[in-house]
């Protein structure tokens, strides 16, 4: 699996192979080679499941808000930041919501409207983002994560 690989370059801090494996998957016209949006459908939803896992079965999808904080210290509301950014918080809040179809409409945006370069920009984020969630410990340090 593509993005477990990832995964596993940012937890090792193998700077280079997930630069080369990301620019590899963005840039393959190869069908047989791993899709860019499932690799990013993988890494949104794990994303998601790590939060609801973090904050209880209990807990609603209505009742989630992921906001970003900000090297100041302000927090973003994620799916109000500008460009890819946004969708791909938008499709972790669709994954907590139940609703595949939206998450699968904002990340097919990500890779239509995006330049390869953003899209790589976009895949790094993201990886690195589920890395930094798998290391939070308790719910109260989710809001926590900076952005």
């Amino acid at each position: 699996m593509t993005g477990g690989r990832l995964l596993a370059d940012v937890g090792n801090a193998q700077w280079d192979e997930l630069t080369g494996e990301v620019a590899e998957l963005v840039l393959s016209p190869d069908p047989a080679h791993d899709d860019y949006v499932s690799v990013l459908e993988w890494v949104v939803t794990t994303t998601a499941d790590v939060i609801a896992s973090a904050m209880g079965q209990e807990t609603g999808p209505a009742e989630f808000a992921i906001h970003v904080m900000n090297p100041d210290g302000s927090a973003v509301p994620a799916e109000t930041l500008p460009g890819p950014a946004g969708s791909v918080w938008a499709a972790v809040l669709d994954v907590l919501d139940g609703e595949p179809e939206q998450m699968h409409r904002h990340l097919e945006s990500v890779a239509q409207s995006t330049k390869r370069e953003e899209q790589a920009q976009v895949l790094l984020d993201s990886v690195v983002w589920l890395d930094r969630v798998l290391t939070v410990s308790a719910p109260d340090d989710l809001s926590a994560l900076p952005g």
